[in-house]
């Protein structure tokens, strides 16, 4: 449904935020259904609470980047699913949404041609049933088991761009500058310290995402970082990525 439609009906008497408010809690079920045929095991972990938050959190994306139809929108919560709640904001998903915010003229097949350049990121980092994501994720961690976290953070950064074995890449100046600064900008919002900080931060924004701190897929990153800092979260990530790797090995 195209809500441009509901808008233009009762817009004279009802304001933007409420319009958009129906909206929401009219679409919610389809949304909440679309996302557990996606990954049924990820969003009931999430919880009902997280899962509306994240829901909201895209429709909001949408709304900004003037997505109206539902399908759409159930499309942008499938690639946030894969590539993070803020993949708007990571240069590394730069195909996908520079498509997805150009302003829409005439026919508007946004949503086609990103898909397109999604499967091509998909192809190369994510793989079958993230077969790739969860080869590279390995790679990694066997690299940084013993004191990778107190490499220099440019060559930590190179350790995780190298771990996808045929596939890796080198970033450029700007590009390094550009995940220090987001890593800088998460240390901060979450109030960490100590010298592996902002190692553990570039990890994070790199397999989570960009804004993985805000991000409404990972509360655990802020609900960690509030009990006990960078140690708490330290210790909480490696032991969901050691699950992870074995429930992918399985």
């Amino acid at each position: 449904m195209n809500f441009q439609v509901l808008e233009f009906v009762v817009g004279l008497s009802l304001s933007a935020d409420v319009i958009a408010e129906i909206r929401f809690a009219t679409n919610y079920e389809f949304y909440e259904k679309t996302l557990l045929k996606v990954d049924s095991p990820r969003f009931r972990g999430l919880g009902p609470d997280h899962t509306r938050a994240f829901v909201r959190h895209a429709t909001d994306v949408c709304d900004r980047i003037e997505l109206n139809y539902r399908n759409e929108v159930a499309y942008v919560q499938f690639l946030m699913t894969y590539l993070g709640g803020y993949f708007l904001e990571d240069f590394r998903y730069q195909s996908v949404s520079s498509i997805l915010c150009e302003t829409p003229v005439g026919f508007d097949d946004r949503i086609d041609r990103a898909r397109k350049s999604f499967i091509v990121i998909a192809d190369r980092f994510i793989g079958k049933n993230l077969n790739l994501y969860l080869r590279d994720l390995k790679a990694f961690t066997e690299s940084v088991t013993n004191d990778g976290y107190d490499l220099h953070p440019d060559a930590f950064l190179d350790r995780l761009t190298s771990c996808h074995a045929e596939r890796s890449y080198r970033l450029d100046p700007a590009q390094q500058h550009s995940f220090h600064r987001a890593a800088q900008t998460a240390h901060h919002a979450l109030g960490l310290l100590g010298p592996v900080s902002h190692n553990l931060c570039l990890a994070l924004g790199y397999w989570l995402g960009a804004g993985f701190y805000k991000d409404p897929l990972y509360p655990w990153v802020r609900e960690k970082a509030a009990e006990g800092g960078t140690v708490a979260l330290f210790t909480y990530a490696e032991r969901r990525l050691d699950v992870q790797l074995r429930l992918g090995a399985t």
